[in-house]
């Protein structure tokens, strides 16, 4: 995975930030009730590729550890 290559605005971690930053964007907390909740989200999508040969099965808990990190980092940023 490269996470660094071009652009990437983060949502903002929850709606008071969002709102006071003028984000029309959801939140993370309005997006999803928790990390958990996030993290199964990102483990069944990847399932569906694992499924569709877009991605093979060793993989999904390597995506679902970068989507965790990921979740760490973007509610650390505030």
């Amino acid at each position: 995975m490269s996470t660094l290559v071009g652009s990437w605005i983060p949502f903002a971690g929850t709606r008071a930030e969002r709102e006071s930053n003028h984000d029309p964007r959801e939140s993370i907390e309005e997006r999803y009730p928790s990390k958990r909740d996030y993290l199964d989200r990102v483990s069944n999508a990847a399932s569906e590729l694992v499924h569709d040969r877009f991605m093979l099965a060793g993989d999904i808990a390597l995506a679902r550890d970068h989507a965790a990190r990921e979740w760490d980092y973007v509610l650390t940023l505030n």
